[in-house]
C-alpha cells in the first residue's frame, strides 16, 4: 500500500524580528533579549540568481541568556530578520 505525503513547504523562511541597535547599527537587543557579544558580521549582496536584488548585513551574536543567534538586516527594506540554518 502506498502512502502519499504532501511536498515540504518553503524551508528556511526568514522571520521578522524587533531589533534595537547601537550608533553603528549593530544589534543591542533582539526581541527583548539583550545582546552580550557580536561575534562577527558580514555583508551579503551577491545573490545574482534572484529576481529581486538582495543586500543583507548578517550578525552572529550571543545573548545574555546564552543563546547563539544569527540575524540580518535587509539593507534595501531596512527590516530585521532571523533565519535558522
Amino acid at each position: 500500500m502506498r502512502t502519499f505525503v504532501s511536498p515540504p513547504g518553503v524551508l528556511n523562511v526568514p522571520q521578522a524580528i524587533r531589533v534595537q541597535v547601537d550608533d553603528r547599527g549593530r544589534p543591542l537587543v533582539i526581541d527583548g533579549v539583550r545582546v552580550e557579544t557580536v561575534k562577527r558580521d558580514w555583508l551579503n549582496g551577491f545573490a545574482w540568481w534572484r529576481d529581486k536584488p538582495v543586500r543583507r548585513r548578517y550578525y552572529e551574536v550571543t545573548t545574555v541568556t546564552g543563546g547563539r543567534v544569527v540575524v540580518f538586516r535587509d539593507v534595501l527594506a531596512d527590516r530585521w530578520f532571523s533565519q535558522q540554518a
